[in-house]
């Protein structure tokens, strides 16, 4: 927390939408500023933000467009997303971007001892001897034939070889790099967004509006985005495999009043 204190304290506010952010002693981290470490979302462990902490959208956006950030927190949730609240979307700092989702603590189950069942004996019951007299046999003499040998040839046997199956590998496509780009421009007023991509190799297309899904597409390369809205906008793209993680570089469109 006190290295993350100081890395906001150093942080100079960026040109124009930036410059009303202070600057932080390390004290401002309270406890107030993050959530205990615990799993919301993703493979690891993480410490959610607080409501008003100064690490929401506070990041550099430069250093969250590329590796090994690539504009995903450590949950693996797009970002950047408008923390604050300010209309302007920007990386929050640390591991975990704020405004996804609700962050509730998954509890770990408690494992509860299952009872073993108790055998019950089972009777078995003994035997009693009874004596049962035995008749005497008398011998009676009858001759015996002798038996003459014949000899019957064995068939020998012939090995067939069984032909062994042989395993024929199918090879699994390789999703391909998606690249993304976009023009804006004003149709009756309404700002409107052309979007193009390619390197897509899924059936479908899901496309993300400021990190909000808003349309799933057939993959044909294209789709207009009649965003419904008015004057000065700031919209962030991103197009994906439908359903997959495999998605393209993330648009930025501005439109003026």
């Amino acid at each position: 927390m006190r290295r993350l204190g100081r890395r906001l304290a150093r942080r100079q506010p960026q040109s124009g939408r930036r410059r009303h952010l202070r600057r932080r002693n390390a004290s401002d981290l309270g406890a107030n500023q993050f959530a205990t470490l615990a799993n919301y979302g993703g493979p690891t462990q993480t410490m959610a933000l607080g409501t008003g902490s100064v690490a929401i959208d506070a990041g550099d956006e430069a250093v969250c467009a590329v590796s090994p950030v690539n504009e995903f927190d450590q949950r693996g949730v797009i970002r950047p997303i408008d923390g604050d609240g300010d209309g302007i979307p920007v990386c929050d700092v640390g591991a975990y971007e704020a405004g996804a989702a609700a962050p509730t603590p998954t509890p770990t189950p408690t494992p509860m001892a299952s009872p073993s069942p108790t055998p019950t004996a089972t009777a078995t019951a003994t035997a009693t001897a009874t004596f049962t007299p035995t008749p005497t046999a008398t011998a009676t003499f009858t001759p015996t034939p002798t038996a003459t040998a014949t000899f019957t040839p064995t068939p020998t046997a012939t090995a067939t070889a069984t032909p062994t199956a042989t395993a024929t590998a199918t090879p699994t496509p390789t999703p391909g790099q998606i690249t993304l780009t976009a023009n804006g421009y004003k149709v009756r007023g309404m700002d409107t967004v052309d979007l193009f991509w390619s390197g897509a190799t899924s059936a479908n297309i899901d496309i993300y509006r400021n990190s909000v899904l808003i349309a799933t597409v057939p993959n044909i390369g294209h789709h207009t985005d009649n965003t419904g809205q008015q004057g000065q906008q700031v919209f962030t793209y991103t197009v994906c495999g439908a359903g997959t993680q495999n998605c393209s570089n993330h648009v930025t469109v501005r439109f003026g009043r």
